[in-house]
Parts: structure tokens; C-alpha cells; sequence
């Protein structure tokens, strides 16, 4: 079977097979998924490979970076047996933000009732907002006021004279979005919608409650660090830092004298995200491919220094960033990537945001999830993605848009 003539949403045998696609700095992966009853998922095709030509979230080298895909596209394909020929895509990168703004409209019936007429003309006029050199991935509403009446989140029936609706725009450079169009173009394969990384996470692994009582979810990367914060079922906040686990193990690298693949080794055998007492007077033998000075052994106290240092500025970037909005977090911070698996890293975002902290878990809507070749965590994103298209296609809805409402919605903005 040649590559296109499967996409996704199709149906194959009578099952809907949906592709799904993140090129991340650290590991490009690829999921295939079986649309099952009831908008649930099942696994049937999984490919991971190491990333190259890729930094910060960003393609550096369109023919590398190609090559991850297609590698990681075929063992997908081989393992569900069937080719795809559409994808949906993740990103994540510095260029990614966020801007709210609102629409506005007047009232048309006699007697200024809101009707879904006039929801449905201020929703349009909310997706209408252009950011000049930027692409719009998500137009999510977040409340509406109706003259001088605020915080409302369902208008219909109330009377007023003008409506307006406040949403947030979630936006990455025109060119950046474009080259990952363009590197899956050169691979026969359209795209069928693109979603940013960390709200594709949200969908995989956050509760209702959570949803419903504020949670900023952080997605580690590693050249990335994504965020999305979501407060009564709606977002209030997103963005993504050029930062991620490969400039802790470049501190380390750096710190010691050492080559990059033993420090990752290193970060992965003993790192620790906060300063470990009972093991700080200890020290780490090291083999001899030591780059500068006689160093045979790292002190664990200076290893954990160098990590807790890099983690702590990263979480205290998102911190900043959010401001007043951070209180609107109730059920704490949940962590989801590669990064999440950090021992004790909750620990430490639980000193700098003053709240509970855990390690994402992947909800009950998705089976066959491979736990013998990638943690659950670092498999929300494409997870994500699954789930958010089968539940689309169970809802019966053909194109999806940026809408974000009880399990988060429709998420893909065509």
C-alpha cells in the first residue's frame, strides 16, 4: 500500500485509523490509533527514534529532521500494518504565545435576548483576529460579559444590548509553522491539522476536576518547555520556552569537563532536581573520557547543584510569566514529557509554586499505550492528540476548530 492513500479519519477494514506525529528535540514519535466506541482509542501503531536536525523545538535541518519522521512513520505503519498518508502534527518552540482579546457584537432581537445567533456571530468575530507574521494554532474562548456584566460563561437566554467575548489566541511564527508544513510535504504526507504540544498533553492526562478547579500543566521537553494553564474548564494561560533536559545535560557537560552523552548518562543514573542529603557526601566514579583536567569522579552534591540550579530557573520562568494567574491553579501542577520523570522535581515545583506537584498519567480513554517502550508522561502529547481526534470523529464533526470545553473541547483549529 503506498503512502497517501491511508490518511487519517479513514476507514480501514470498518475502523477509523488516525496518524499522529511530534518532532521533538530529543525523539520524534509517532502514533497510529484505532477509533473505538464511545470516542476511545486504541494504540496499534507506535515509532520512536532519536531526533536529529532539530534545536529548541525548531527545525535546523530540513533533510535530518525528515529522516526521524521517516523512520519513526514506518515503524508505526509496519506495526499497525496499514499507511498513512495524513497526520496531525505537535509543536512547541520559543515562537510559540499566547494574546487574549475579545470580539463584540450588539444584540439583534426586539428584546435585546441573547440567542445562539448572536453567540455564534461574537464567536466568529473572536476568530477573526490576525497577528501579523504569526499563525493562529487555537482561538479559545474564555468567558463572555454582556454590557457591563462579566465572567459569563453562558449567555443565552440573558438580555443586554452588546456582547462580547473574550478568548486567547495561541500563535507561532508563520516561517517555523511553515517548515514542519513543508518537511511532511516532502514526505508525501498532508497535515491534516496542527496542535500545540502542550495542550495535546492536557487532553491525555488531566481530570475534570482539574479542569474545573485551575491546573498548570508543564510539559519537559528536551529542548522545550511548554505550558498551558486551565482554570474552569477554559485556558487562561500558554506559552513554550527554548529551554529543556538538553541544557541540563549541557550544564553538566560544562560543570565537569565531560563529553554530552555521558553527561545525559550521568542525569539519568544520579540526577536529582533538588539536593539529595543523605547522598550529597558521595561521589560518582567516572570513566576516562574526560575532556579537560584529571577529574576521575564528580561530587553527587555538585551534580544535583548543577541540575536543581537549571531546574529551578526554568520553573521560575513559567512562574514569572503567569503572575496573578498562578492562584487560579487549585489542583496544583502536573508535569508530563521525558523531563516529568526527574526524581524529585515535584518536590522542587512544589517549593516554587505553592502547590501540590505530581508525574501526568495517561486517563482511561486510550488503550495498548506501549509502557515497555515509552512512559505514559512522555507520551501525553501524541496520546493527546489521538484521543482529542477520536473524540471529534465520534462527535460527528468533520472539521474541528479551536474550541475548549469540557474535556477540553475541540481542539483543532483547521
Amino acid at each position: 500500500m503506498n503512502r497517501g492513500q491511508q490518511g487519517m479519519g479513514i476507514e480501514l477494514m470498518g475502523k477509523a485509523i488516525i496518524a499522529v506525529l511530534e518532532i521533538g528535540t530529543s525523539n520524534t514519535v509517532a502514533l497510529i490509533g484505532e477509533v473505538l466506541e464511545g470516542g476511545r482509542v486504541r494504540i496499534s501503531g507506535f515509532g520512536s527514534v532519536k531526533t536529529a536536525g532539530v534545536r529548541k523545538g525548531l527545525i535546523t535541518d530540513l533533510n535530518q529532521a525528515q529522516a526521524g519522521v521517516r523512520n519513526a512513520l514506518t515503524l508505526a505503519e509496519d506495526m499497525a500494518s496499514v499507511s498513512v498518508g495524513e497526520v496531525l502534527l505537535a509543536v512547541s518552540g520559543g515562537h510559540i504565545s499566547s494574546t487574549c482579546d475579545e470580539g463584540k457584537a450588539p444584540i439583534r432581537s426586539a428584546d435585546g435576548k441573547v440567542t445562539r445567533e448572536d453567540i455564534d456571530a461574537v464567536r466568529e468575530l473572536a476568530r477573526e483576529h490576525q497577528f501579523p507574521g504569526q499563525t493562529i494554532l487555537h482561538a479559545l474562548p474564555q468567558s463572555y460579559q454582556l454590557d457591563d456584566m462579566d465572567d459569563i460563561l453562558n449567555p443565552e437566554g440573558m438580555r443586554g444590548k452588546q456582547l462580547r467575548l473574550g478568548s486567547i489566541f495561541i500563535h507561532g511564527q508563520q516561517e517555523r509553522i511553515e517548515d514542519a508544513r513543508n518537511l511532511l510535504k516532502g514526505l508525501a504526507l498532508d497535515t491534516r491539522d496542527i496542535a500545540f504540544s502542550a495542550l495535546a498533553a492536557a487532553t491525555a492526562v488531566l481530570t475534570d476536576d482539574q479542569r474545573s478547579h485551575g491546573v498548570l500543566l508543564i510539559d519537559l521537553g528536551g529542548g522545550t518547555t511548554n505550558f498551558v494553564l486551565i482554570h474552569r474548564k477554559v485556558v487562561v494561560a500558554a506559552g513554550s520556552f527554548g529551554v529543556g533536559g538538553d541544557h541540563i545535560t549541557n550544564d553538566i557537560a560544562q560543570a565537569f569537563g565531560i563529553r554530552a552523552n555521558r553527561a545525559e548518562e550521568l542525569k539519568l543514573s544520579d540526577g536529582c532536581a533538588v539536593i539529595d542529603a543523605q547522598r550529597a557526601g558521595q561521589r560518582i566514579e567516572m570513566p576516562l573520557n574526560v575532556i579537560a583536567g584529571p577529574l576521575q569522579s564528580v561530587s553527587v552534591r555538585a551534580l544535583h547543584t548543577v541540575i536543581e540550579a537549571r531546574m529551578r530557573e526554568t520553573l521560575e520562568l513559567i512562574r514569572d510569566q503567569l503572575g496573578p494567574h498562578l492562584r487560579q491553579a487549585g489542583s496544583g501542577v502536573v508535569f508530563t514529557g521525558g523531563g516529568a520523570y526527574l526524581p524529585r522535581l515535584n518536590e522542587l515545583a512544589e517549593r516554587i509554586f505553592g502547590v501540590p506537584a505530581q508525574t501526568g498519567e495517561l486517563i482511561s480513554d486510550i488503550e495498548g499505550v506501549p509502557r515497555d517502550k515509552v512512559r505514559p508522561a512522555a507520551l501525553a502529547t501524541v496520546a493527546g492528540l489521538l484521543i482529542r481526534s477520536a473524540q471529534t470523529q465520534s462527535d460527528g464533526l468533520a472539521d474541528p476548530v479551536g474550541h475548549f470545553v469540557g474535556k477540553l473541547g475541540r481542539v483543532f483549529r483547521r
